[in-house]
């Protein structure tokens, strides 16, 4: 029975590699479904396939499957030339949550591209290492694009470190964009500690007024 898994999951892996879109496609669906990571050595060789829709399929299934063997594998095709590969690698590798990708996914923040920074700052809250702080406040307070840095405050908030407090403050003073405010608020209110609360008080009363 486990020989005949073993020889399904291979099957599904080859058909994802087969160069036949709507092949690939209904293999990596079948393969998110399953989440087996007995099917992660095959999908990780598929990882350096020519074919970058190959790549991008297996980066997502791995992801899917959630197993850390993946990663060191992952972080390799942070420089693939095929952007929306990146994409789908920075996202996977938070959806694995392994700590020893916080370094390489702090290094993404400087991309030229922002999709690569916007999804780096999510895997990263997806990990919730508080190592990630001040990279992630420099992203709040100095990202050129603002869903960038709102983002970061939302991450922040999930993280919950003290660390964040007077960036977020900041933040949500400068009255930059509603959204950042917005998110800036819900996550000093989150983080809640005296300095955070007295910050946003007035609004705080606000709130419990209407």
């Amino acid at each position: 029975m486990i020989n005949n898994n073993r020889f399904y999951l291979t099957t599904l892996v080859q058909s994802l590699r087969s160069g036949n879109s709507p092949d690939c496609y209904n293999a990596a669906l079948t393969l998110e479904e399953l989440k087996d990571s007995a099917a992660v050595p095959d999908l990780v060789d598929a990882l350096t396939d020519r074919n970058p829709l190959v790549r991008q399929l297996a980066a997502t299934v791995l992801g899917k499957i959630g197993d850390r063997r993946a990663a060191p594998a992952l972080l390799k095709l942070l420089s693939d030339p095929n952007l929306p590969v990146r994409w789908l690698v920075i996202g996977s590798l938070g959806d694995i949550a392994d700590s020893d990708s916080v370094q390489s996914l702090e290094e993404m923040l400087h991309d030229k591209d922002w999709g690569v920074r916007y999804l780096a700052v999510e895997a990263l809250g997806k990990i919730g290492n508080r190592q990630s702080v001040p990279s992630l406040l420099d992203v709040l307070l100095n990202d050129p694009i603002m869903s960038v840095r709102t983002m970061a405050a939302y991450v922040l908030g999930k993280i919950d470190s003290d660390e964040a407090v007077p960036g977020l403050i900041v933040a949500w003073q400068s009255k930059a964009d509603e959204d950042l405010c917005w998110f800036s608020y819900k996550s000093l209110y989150r983080i809640g500690t005296p300095e955070a609360l007295t910050a946003i008080e007035p609004w705080l009363i606000l709130d419990n007024e209407s």
